[in-house]
């Protein structure tokens, strides 16, 4: 009886260190979002906190939001040329790493926003490593994966772009914009 026992002790306690030994290229089961607002509030409160704004006129924070949103999501309005935008930079760990990016968006009217995320390294010219225009009316889910090689200095832009139109007919609606780093 108790040599049976002492074998499946042994296999038992094989298959748990097998089972908690963890792979470090494998992504996170739950990546932290690197973006410091992604939702565009924080406590309930609608704020812009972490995001520079391009053509404050044109935008706004609304009682708007995806089925996974909280309460606030960012409107762009079309504006004249440049454009309205938000955006905002995080650091890029040094050497080669996985991103992703993501966000819930929509559209109303005929101008396209768009969304899109830049590399920007400390020595060069910045890099468009994805773009997307919106052409959905209803709330959508979007992502991209990236891979960087980046060094000390560099960092990760993620764009929101609400469009060019003289005439200012069109909207888009961002929530829940991530950059979650996967390795």
């Amino acid at each position: 009886m108790r040599q049976p026992l002492f074998m499946y002790i042994c296999i038992l306690g094989t298959v748990i260190v097998v089972n908690s030994c963890t792979n470090s290229t494998e992504p996170r089961l739950y990546p932290v979002s690197l973006v410091s607002n992604p939702s565009f509030e924080i406590s309930g409160n609608p704020t812009l906190d972490g995001w520079k704004i391009l053509d404050s006129t044109s935008v706004r924070l609304v009682e708007d939001t995806p089925s996974a949103g909280g309460r606030w999501s960012l409107r762009l309005e079309a504006s004249a040329f440049p454009g309205s935008a938000a955006y905002t930079k995080v650091p890029a760990s040094q050497g080669r790493h996985r991103y992703r990016s993501s966000f819930w968006c929509k559209r109303a009217g005929v101008t396209l926003g768009s969304a899109g995320i830049f590399f920007l390294p400390h020595d060069t010219s910045s890099m468009l490593l994805n773009f997307l225009p919106v052409h959905d009316t209803v709330w959508t889910f979007h992502s991209f994966l990236d891979t960087v090689n980046a060094n000390a200095g560099d960092s990760l832009r993620i764009i929101l772009v609400g469009g060019t139109n003289d005439d200012g007919v069109g909207r888009t609606f961002f929530d829940l914009c991530k950059l979650e780093g996967l390795d």
